[in-house]
């Protein structure tokens, strides 16, 4: 086999290849090492291949004032502004769940005796819910409290409509199933990660925000953080330090180091989300939405993969709902089994300014995914059980589509706003807060990354048709060889537990046919790849999108290059089985193969 080549792009004058790639499948791992894949009940759905578009779906919730959704709009009651600029809506969908307010045009029929009474809109869609339990950041007290609260909530809401899948950021306890005892099952195994932070030893108890101001400001001894650390230092049976001055030095380096696990913790519980939002790929058509289960945390140097986790449940269509399992937050430290508990004027105050802050902070990334994604945000309330079922069965959601006008392939952040016509009183609307542009030529690190470029969807039925053949062909095992493909890969050392497995097709298009569109050659060259296990289950594949259009004397460029395609998974050691697809529009002649490969 020819050496590994590198994946180009080519402009020939007005002549062109287009590239676009797209992340198909990744399924849920281990946040430190992967895992084995998701089981999957005999009715779960076969893997789907999945093409985006330029269209922008924004999922809308208007609630009235007592909170409660709001039903009866139509399409000409919404305005949808793209950087202040107006976008014509040309797709509406209303998607209702359960019984809900409708929306009078008279305010004062508002909680009036004549308002008219709520109505049942019935709704046999399939709903698939994925709680994801943030067991980097619980305490073994909240995690069963919300685990009891969900086994109440699933023994009395659940239908048979409802499949269900429980997640960790480091398992799949159990994947989408309406099967109760499998689910039940499943939250018996909820524990705290052996990698969630253990406060036990620490003297003194530095919370995360505080440990990132100790960290950032080192010298300003005045801070509130400042002035709790070293108050507690002094009264938590700190005895290893010989003087005062010493305890500065010693709170520094113990901050440095919670920050470090901090965001190694924050960017698992975030890669967990965006894995499980990947897994819906695999889900057919119907409600798609994830609960967070979490008690928040800090997100400061983590913003970039916060929004790259909404932009792709948006495009999902997955709404993110979060419950923290907290309830009621208690400010002030009078936990008798603490080593320590400011009473003193100044360090109490201190504390409580941190404890109030801190708390803030990490329960706005809670908010921050739900709001960006048309979501709900439950917290500071005790009854949990409650949230589950307001999170998950009272909404009813508008689901807004629009073709952006004017936007720049840069990968930029378009902020969106959505408003009713005319304004009610009362009322608020909740959705998505924005989306970002897709970007061409982007070299992410991983399929991942690059699943902001959009591949151009099918414009027919022949083009439908064509991309189930991809699909089918990509599950079977017959092979082919109708076009010439080299292929070759590679394994690269990754960490200690994972390695980077490389694969590279090179096609050669001097056996390409072209349609003729005007005075241009066209062709689209798709290239797919999937890893399977040693059971035969599918865990990821990508696909890989080249459009040609040429002159008659730019063609003679693009068939003596060929098309190059690369790829690149992540994977701990095990045996696999890498199947290819390659094929055309033309024609539709395909090259498939199979190869077992071993990771060490």
């Amino acid at each position: 086999m020819p050496s590994a080549r590198n994946p180009v792009r080519w402009k020939f004058g007005l002549a062109a290849i287009t590239f676009t790639a797209l992340a198909l499948f990744v399924a849920p791992d281990g946040a430190q090492q992967a895992s084995t894949p998701p089981t999957q009940d005999a009715n779960s759905p076969a893997f789907r291949l999945r093409v985006s578009s330029n269209l922008v779906l924004v999922p809308v919730v208007v609630r009235d004032a007592k909170g409660q959704p709001v039903t009866g709009l139509h399409k000409e009651d919404f305005k949808v502004f793209d950087r202040g600029q107006e976008q014509q809506i040309g797709q509406f969908e209303v998607d209702s769940l359960a019984p809900a307010q409708p929306l009078t045009t008279s305010p004062a029929s508002t909680g009036s005796a004549n308002a008219p009474s709520r109505s049942t809109v019935a709704n046999t869609q399939p709903r698939y819910l994925a709680f994801y339990f943030d067991t980097l950041h619980a305490t073994g007290t909240d995690l069963q409290i919300a685990r009891d609260a969900a086994g109440r909530y699933f023994a009395s809401s659940l239908g048979p409509t409802h499949h269900v899948a429980i997640v960790t950021p480091e398992a799949t306890l159990v994947d989408f199933t309406s099967d109760a005892v499998r689910i039940r099952d499943a939250l018996g195994k909820l524990q705290v990660s052996s990698h969630a932070r253990n406060y036990s030893a620490d003297c003194p108890k530095l919370s995360d925000y505080q440990a990132s101001q100790i960290s950032d400001y080192p010298d300003n001894l005045g801070l509130d953080s400042w002035i709790a650390a070293r108050d507690e230092a002094k009264n938590c049976g700190f005895t290893a330090i010989a003087s005062n001055a010493s305890i500065p030095a010693f709170i520094v380096s113990q901050a440095h180091a919670i920050v470090s696990q901090n965001e190694a913790l924050t960017r698992a519980s975030l890669n967990g989300i965006d894995r499980l939002v990947q897994h819906f790929a695999q889900v057919p058509a119907g409600r798609r939405g994830i609960v967070l289960v979490s008690q928040g945390f800090l997100t400061v140097s983590q913003q970039f993969q916060i929004d790259r986790v909404i932009d792709r449940a948006l495009r999902a269509q997955v709404i993110v709902d979060s419950l923290d399992p907290k309830g009621l937050p208690i400010l002030l430290r009078t936990d008798a089994s603490q080593a320590y508990v400011a009473v003193s004027g100044e360090a109490a105050k201190a504390t409580r300014n941190v404890d109030s802050i801190g708390e803030k902070l990490q329960s706005e990334v809670l908010d921050d995914i739900a709001q960006g994604t048309g979501g709900s945000f439950f917290h500071a309330n005790n009854d949990l059980q409650g949230g589950f079922s307001a999170l998950m069965g009272s909404q009813v959601t508008y689901m807004l589509g629009f073709a952006p006008s004017d936007v720049k392939a840069n990968g930029t952040f378009h902020p969106l706003k959505v408003i009713l016509v005319p304004e009610r009183k009362g009322t608020t609307v909740q959705a998505r807060r924005g989306y970002f542009a897709p970007q061409q030529g982007s070299k992410g690190d991983n399929a991942g990354d690059q699943a902001n470029q959009s591949p151009a969807p099918p414009t027919s039925r022949e083009d439908e048709a064509w991309h189930a053949k991809v699909q089918e062909l990509l599950l079977a095992k017959s092979e082919t060889a109708e076009l010439s493909v080299d292929l070759n890969s590679t394994i690269s050392a990754d960490s200690s537990e994972k390695r980077t497995l490389n694969v590279s097709a090179h096609v050669d298009t001097r056996t390409l046919r072209f349609d003729r569109d005007a005075d241009r050659n066209t062709n689209t060259v798709i290239a797919v790849v999937g890893v399977f296990d040693s059971t035969d289950h599918l865990l990821q594949a990508q696909q890989r999108q080249a459009k040609i259009s040429a002159t008659d004397d730019e063609l003679k460029g693009v068939t003596q290059k060929g098309i190059d395609f690369a790829f690149a998974f992540q994977l701990p050691a095990g045996s696999y089985r890498i199947r290819t697809v390659v094929t055309e529009s033309h024609q539709h002649l395909v090259t498939s193969t199979s190869r077992p490969i071993q990771i060490r």
